[in-house]
This record gives C-alpha cells, sequence and structure tokens, in this order.
C-alpha cells in the first residue's frame, strides 16, 4: 500500500501539525505502509525531523503553487500509483492542488483539518474564508471519503457545518518521556509553550497571573510568532509589575523545548480555541499537571485529576493557578504522573498508527469498519 501524504510545510515553525504529520507518517512507515510525504522546500535546518522510512518530496516555490505541486505529484503517480490519498490542512494550494489530483485519479481521500474549521479558527479571515469555501474548499472537504478529527468535538464541529461522510477520531500521539525525578527546586515554574497568537489568549493568562502572584514561582510564556502582539504582551507585563516573575525566551525546539518541560513544575494553555492541543499532551508526556480550557478537547484532565479544565477567562484561570500552586510539591507530582498515565494508555503513535492502518484498509475494501470510525 503506497499512501500520498500531503501536508503545506515542515518546518519547525509550523509548530505541532508539522511534527505530529512527520511522526505519524514514521510510524505507519514503521507498519509497513509505503510513505511519500509531500511538502514545500524548506532550509535543511528549518525541517523537522522526517523518520526512517518515509520518502519526502518537497516542491520548490515559496507558496508551494498548484501547478509546481501538481506536476511533482503526477510524476511520482506515474511511476508508482497510490493507493490513497492523505491531506493535512485546508486553505492552501497544497490542499488545492492534493485534492484536484485525487480527484482526476479516482483516489480516496482522508483529509484532515487539524483545528482549521474550530469556529474560532473560521472566525479569523472570516470573509477570505467564507469565500473559499464557496469557491472550492466546501468541495473539496466533501469529496473526501474519511474526515479525520482529533477529537470527539471537533468531529460534531464537522457535523454542525454539515458534513456527513464517516469520521475517524485518531488522536495526536507524542513520546512518553521517563518519569519525573523529584524536584528539589525552591522555585517554581508556570510554563505556557505555543505560538504567539491571538487564539493563544495569552493577555487573558498575564491578567491571571497578575492576580494571583504565587511566592516563588515564575511563569514563562515560551513561543514565537506575531511581532507586534509579542511586544503588546511585554509591555502588559511591565504594566502589570510582573517583569520580575514573567520571562518571553521565545522559540524553543528540539533540545531546548525539552529543557522547558523539565524545568517545569505546571503546565497552562490558555487558548480560546484548539481542536486537540498538541502541547497538552506533550506537556503530560513530561508528567507535568495541566490547565486547559474549554475552548480545547481537555475535559480528560478534569476527570482523571490530572489538571484542570476551566473557561478562557481570567477570572477562570486566576482560580485553577491559585489552586494548582497552593498545592504541595508532592500533590502536584502526583497529578503530573496520572498525567503521564493518560500519555501511556491513549496517546501513543503505534496505537494510532494502527487505527490509522485500519481505516486505511476499511477504505479500500479490504477490513472491517474500525472502532475509531464513526458514520
Amino acid at each position: 500500500m503506497r499512501i500520498l501524504h500531503v501536508v503545506s510545510t515542515l518546518s519547525r515553525a509550523g509548530g505541532g501539525i508539522s511534527v505530529a504529520v512527520s511522526e505519524w507518517c514514521g510510524h505507519l512507515a514503521a507498519s509497513g505502509v509505503e510513505v511519500l510525504l509531500l511538502t514545500r522546500e524548506e532550509a535543511e535546518e528549518e525541517l523537522v525531523s522526517i523518520p526512517p522510512g518515509v520518502d519526502l518530496a518537497a516542491v520548490p516555490g515559496g507558496k508551494l503553487l498548484g501547478g509546481p505541486f501538481l506536476r511533482r505529484v503526477e510524476a511520482e503517480h506515474a511511476g508508482k500509483p497510490f493507493a490513497l490519498v492523505h491531506q493535512h490542512g485546508l486553505w492552501t494550494p497544497a490542499a488545492r492542488a492534493a485534492a484536484r489530483f485525487a480527484r482526476r485519479h479516482e483516489l480516496p481521500t482522508v483529509l484532515s483539518p487539524h483545528g482549521m474549521l474550530e469556529p474560532w479558527a473560521l472566525e479569523h479571515h472570516a470573509r477570505r474564508k467564507k469565500a473559499a469555501m464557496r469557491l472550492y474548499q466546501r468541495r473539496d472537504l466533501e469529496a473526501a471519503a474519511v474526515l479525520h478529527a482529533t477529537a470527539e468535538s471537533e468531529a460534531e464541529q464537522f457535523r454542525r457545518l454539515g458534513f456527513g461522510q464517516p469520521v475517524a477520531i485518531l488522536p495526536i500521539g507524542v513520546e512518553l518521556r521517563p518519569p519525573r525525578p523529584a524536584s528539589r527546586r525552591e522555585n517554581r515554574v508556570a510554563l505556557t509553550l505555543s505560538r504567539i497568537d491571538p487564539k493563544k489568549n495569552l493577555a487573558a493568562l498575564l491578567n491571571a497571573w497578575s492576580a494571583v502572584r504565587p511566592e516563588g514561582w515564575k511563569l514563562v510564556v515560551a513561543g514565537a510568532g506575531d511581532p507586534v502582539l509579542t511586544e503588546q504582551l511585554k509591555r502588559q507585563a511591565r504594566r502589570l509589575g510582573l517583569a520580575e516573575t514573567v520571562e518571553f525566551p521565545g522559540a524553543v525546539f528540539g533540545a531546548e523545548k525539552g529543557a522547558a518541560f523539565e524545568r517545569a513544575d505546571l503546565f497552562v494553555l490558555p487558548s480560546f480555541s484548539e481542536n486537540f492541543g498538541i502541547v497538552v499532551a506533550e506537556a503530560m508526556s513530561h508528567g507535568l499537571p495541566v490547565i486547559a480550557t474549554t475552548g480545547t478537547p481537555w475535559r480528560l484532565l478534569a476527570e482523571k485529576h490530572a489538571g484542570w479544565w476551566v473557561a478562557p477567562e481570567a477570572g477562570a484561570l486566576a482560580a485553577a493557578l491559585r489552586e494548582a500552586t497552593d498545592l504541595s510539591p508532592t500533590e502536584r507530582a502526583a497529578m503530573g504522573s496520572r498525567a503521564r498515565g493518560l500519555v501511556c494508555e491513549r496517546f501513543q503513535w503505534p496505537a494510532i498508527a494502527h487505527d490509522t492502518l485500519a481505516v486505511y484498509r476499511w477504505m479500500l475494501g479490504d477490513g472491517e469498519k474500525p472502532a475509531c470510525l464513526l458514520s
């Protein structure tokens, strides 16, 4: 079985989606699937790690124009045909070209929107997206044989938008980290790590931190993104008198990212909206308790006593921060241990790749309908 995976970018700046697609393809390849991963050409040092066994094809051109993309994928298909297409993301020339290629060759398609159909995302540049939906995007979505949701809440959004085809609910996997040793540090760290973007609701987090001001704690706001918003947040921190307790280290990747998790005692994702929030699972894999918002699908944190699931408002975030920072180190460590256990149980790539392969086989008429597939 040869599968074409298409994603607009695999750069480190692309964040969680780039990492997830790369790792997903690697585990599919380890399961015996032939995977060609097609993306935009990036500088070598900007690419996320490409796993062994995955063939990478990159198309030159800053915007991955449809013409060059189609020529490359047609040539690959002529050499050795694909069984199906797995498309990641919407709105881009890459996504449009992948849909055109699949229709032209009557190939079944799995389409993973990766949160791009969530209400908050649709409201961002709403006029442009409404026009695109009318012109081509709804047709491409309706043509997909299977839509992929990372959580039930995302599947429910597909139905609200009127898409009725089967939906595969497959979470994003993360690498399980070794158990954390007991921390002997006197100073504690609350970490938030994401792209600096209005969706991440970081202004509310700063207001919440100002309201709590936990003694002996520091808030680290890691990530890069909108430089204007970043400067606004830094000015807000200074205005609130938080210059000594809030740090903005910028983007962290690879070993630096792992070290940031290891130095933390608590993780916070205050987003207005996330279809999954890969960084939450990463934090849990490092044995951290997590504060996430009801704009994310992480109700599990509260249900399993591994963290907090609160409204994306400064008051609710402050209440959770106060409770989390008032816990003893032993109590926080117990919550973090439960979080790590959930990753071990539910968010490991080999099991996700197994279910993905079952979906592919069902699409090709070579297997029974898997339990992760909703009609």
